[in-house]
C-alpha cells in the first residue's frame, strides 16, 4: 500500500493492526514477490492503481 506523493510511491504502514486504515488511505498497491527482501528508497517498483 502506498500514497502517490509528487510522482513517487510512499509506503503506508505495515501488515499489522493498522493495515485496514493504510489500505483505506492508499492510492496504489505495490507488487512484491513473497521471497523479495524489500525495496530501498529510489527503487523502481511495480504498482497497481487503486
Amino acid at each position: 500500500r502506498a500514497r502517490l506523493v509528487e510522482g513517487r510511491a510512499e509506503p503506508l504502514g505495515t501488515h499489522d493492526s493498522g493495515a485496514q486504515a493504510a489500505l483505506a488511505n492508499a492510492d496504489l498497491l505495490v507488487r512484491q514477490a513473497a521471497d523479495d527482501a524489500g525495496f530501498e528508497a529510489g527503487d523502481t517498483v511495480r504498482t497497481l492503481a487503486f
